[in-house]
């Protein structure tokens, strides 16, 4: 038996597997690279085609578009949450939010305690 020719063979059929992974792992990167430029541009281009506001200014937080977007703290449990989906509730002149009818009743005892107290 010639070993000779066996490990050449070996080592011939592992260097051809290695540089098929080779080039697939290449190929997967680019994909990868290409994509997320693609992205990128697409991003430039989108921000760069919207139209700016009516009157050269940007939104501000009193804008009715805004102020939907806001975001609000329970002052019970610490919960943070949408404006829009918050329960509120004015009391001396402050609005408060709240993110469950739970929330709004201990708000409500506490306070009635501490009036109570006082």
């Amino acid at each position: 038996m010639d070993f000779s020719s066996q490990e050449e063979k070996a080592q011939a059929s592992a260097a051809i597997v290695m540089g098929f992974f080779g080039r697939l792992i290449r190929f997967v990167i680019w994909v990868l690279i290409v994509s997320w430029v693609i992205k990128l541009v697409g991003r430039l281009f989108s921000g760069a085609s919207q139209p700016a506001e009516p009157g050269g200014h940007s939104a501000t937080p009193d804008d009715p578009a805004v102020r939907g977007k806001r975001l609000v703290k329970d002052p019970v449990c610490g919960m943070h949450l949408a404006e829009e989906l918050a329960l509120p509730m004015s009391a001396n002149g402050e609005t408060q939010y709240f993110c469950s009818q739970e929330c709004r009743a201990k708000y409500e005892n506490s306070v009635l305690r501490r009036a109570a107290g006082a």
